[in-house]
């Protein structure tokens, strides 16, 4: 065998072998520094809890029924100039009946259309101001878990019940109503000692407290 040959035949044989070392080492410094990494820390919080219990929310539902009892004394008011026209219309005299007629069908083509305006401008609010909690909800998350060195925040569903809405609250069969919640579970029981949903209301709240003091 010449000496290429043998070289060759050298480098097919320890090829694998170099090779299985190679991983071999790799496979044991992953091992080593997952070993020496602490223990993952890990809690939970309950988003609903948050939502009743932080303080800005309670102060945007104040400010919100203000605007719905505003928007409400204007809807009353064009309501009520319909029923005195309905009232006129009925003494009336024949020359001013089609006159008549044709205000209140366009006053209560207006009533329709203020009537779907406030309902968009209230909900448009309510999008508005629950989108702007989650974003502060996340803030705070970020702002606990880096002071705390937690490595995972996950929201928590226990204690939440199951429910079967009424037909005019959802147009879903019953049965995709459970299947639909079930698929929002994600923590099915999670300990007292992990959760800091009462810290995260906390530090809200003396967010909330010192935003409104500027």
């Amino acid at each position: 065998m010449s000496h290429r040959k043998r070289i060759r035949t050298f480098y097919l044989i320890s090829l694998p072998v170099l090779t299985l070392i190679a991983v071999s080492f790799g496979y044991r410094s992953v091992a080593s520094a997952i070993e020496s990494r602490p223990p993952t820390v890990v809690v939970v919080f309950s988003i609903l809890d948050v939502m009743d219990k932080v303080t800005e929310r309670a102060d945007l539902n104040i400010k919100l029924k203000g605007f719905g009892d505003q928007v409400q004394e204007e809807y009353d008011n064009r309501t009520g100039d319909i029923l005195a026209l309905e009232e006129s219309l009925e003494g009336a005299a024949d020359e001013d009946r089609e006159e008549i007629i044709e205000e209140l069908q366009k006053r209560e083509v207006e009533l329709k259309a203020y009537k779907s305006f406030l309902l968009d401008q209230i909900d448009t609010k309510k999008a508005w101001m629950l989108q702007d909690l989650y974003n502060k909800i996340n803030d705070t998350i970020s702002k606990i878990a880096s002071a705390n060195n937690y490595d995972l925040v996950l929201a928590s569903d226990t204690g939440r019940e199951l429910r079967i809405f009424k037909p005019n609250e959802v147009k879903m069969s019953r049965e995709n109503q459970i299947n639909e919640q079930l698929g929002l579970q994600r923590i099915f029981f999670a300990s007292d000692l992990i959760d800091i949903t009462d810290q995260i209301v906390t530090q809200m709240n003396l967010d909330w407290e010192t935003e409104k003091g500027n």
